[in-house]
């Protein structure tokens, strides 16, 4: 599985923070069939995307965050 990936635009200034960062593989599979696809977390600044850790980052009007949560694992050889 691929997972999701939510994104949030800061309308205003404020700060963002998360919970569930622990994301580095994606569900296993069972019966012969691959991992899902890991998790990723990212923060849009200054006009560039970056990695982020999930901690407490203060965000300006037009910042984005960006969650792309893990997959399930596939099931069988195919």
């Amino acid at each position: 599985g691929d997972g999701c990936v939510r994104e949030i635009e800061a309308l205003s200034d404020c700060q963002a923070a998360l919970l569930a960062t622990r994301r580095e593989s994606g569900a296993a599979g069972l019966d012969g069939g691959g991992a899902g696809a890991p998790g990723a977390d990212h923060v849009f600044r200054n006009g560039a995307w970056k990695a982020w850790d999930g901690m407490a980052v203060d965000l300006v009007a037009g910042d984005r965050v960006r969650v792309e949560t893990p997959g399930g694992g596939g099931w069988g050889r195919e």
